[in-house]
């Protein structure tokens, strides 16, 4: 693991990253829905909405500022895409929550499946953007 990832391998992570839990979410809400809405309008529509504009939003700015400040683990990969990708709907909190419903359930519900969906994203990241071969060998060298 480099302390500074190429600029050549960041790119497609950030490209990459976001897709991989948008296609799992459209899989689990097209087989989950009777719908004649095809897969791939599903992956568009969360990919769109979701997965993509919270990247470019909240992840390239996170990117810029951190990638000269601390070294890419992919702990901090995971939870940084999990912070991302649930901070939208953690935004909507004020809107959904009404008298009637249950902030318990809208957390259960949005939230946090869309934090282990952003620890995806995040764990893909890491591996398309920052790991290498040495990192691949590094679990297993001895401790000196």
């Amino acid at each position: 693991m480099s302390a500074h990832p190429p600029l050549w391998r960041l790119i497609p992570a950030l490209i990459v990253a976001p897709a991989v839990p948008a296609a799992l979410y459209a899989a689990w809400i097209w087989f989950d829905t009777p719908s004649q809405a095809s897969y791939f309008s599903h992956f568009r529509l969360i990919a769109g909405i979701g997965a993509y504009p919270a990247a470019l939003l909240l992840g390239l700015p996170t990117l810029i500022l951190l990638r000269g400040e601390v070294a890419p683990t992919l702990r901090r990969a995971m939870l940084i895409g999990g912070i991302i990708a649930s901070f939208q709907w953690l935004l909507l909190i004020p809107f959904s929550v009404t008298s009637n419903a249950n902030l318990g359930g809208y957390l259960l519900a949005a939230v946090l499946p869309a934090f282990l969906l952003g620890l995806l994203g995040g764990a893909v990241f890491y591996l398309v953007g920052c790991m290498g071969p040495e990192s691949l060998a590094k679990p297993f060298r001895p401790a000196p």
